[in-house]
């Protein structure tokens, strides 16, 4: 196997060929994959983590299981006294999002969990542990 490449270096000389202003210019082209999401497991569980900042209400965010996907839909509302247009810089999505996360673990569908604080909806899943070897027997074969 080859090296792994340094990306924090890589980023880094980026930033001083091409400067602030690209980088400025280039998210307003392009797309946003939102809302960011981490995902990892333990041994016995595995957990989204999906960053929604801003989220007041129930009804602004949907999560659904479907298969081994998790989908998301939430709604981050726009709450400055000014008009989007008039806002010197904008980094901050807001907005109707929708996501679907393709879950890298079996999980026991009764036993999901979530909570949303501080921006962060967690959702827990407690993984199911089992054997999915295919047992086979082996025909004309001598032994």
């Amino acid at each position: 196997m080859g090296q792994q490449p340094n990306w924090d270096q890589l980023q880094e000389n980026m930033q001083k060929v091409l400067g602030d202003s690209f980088w400025d210019d280039m998210q307003k082209v392009l797309p946003r994959r939102f809302p960011l999401i981490d995902v990892f497991e333990t041994h016995k569980e595995g957990f989204v983590v999906i960053e929604a900042p801003g989220i007041t209400s129930q009804k602004d965010a949907h999560l659904q299981i479907k298969g081994s996907k998790l989908l998301i839909e939430i709604v981050i509302p726009y709450t400055y006294p000014v008009a989007k247009e008039h806002l010197l810089q904008q980094e901050r999505a807001f907005g109707r999002f929708k996501r679907a996360v393709t879950l890298p673990f079996s999980f026991k569908s009764d036993s999901i969990q979530a909570t949303y604080e501080n921006g962060l909806f967690i959702v827990k899943f407690e993984k199911e542990i089992k054997d999915n070897t295919i047992k086979f027997h082996m025909k004309g074969a001598s032994l």
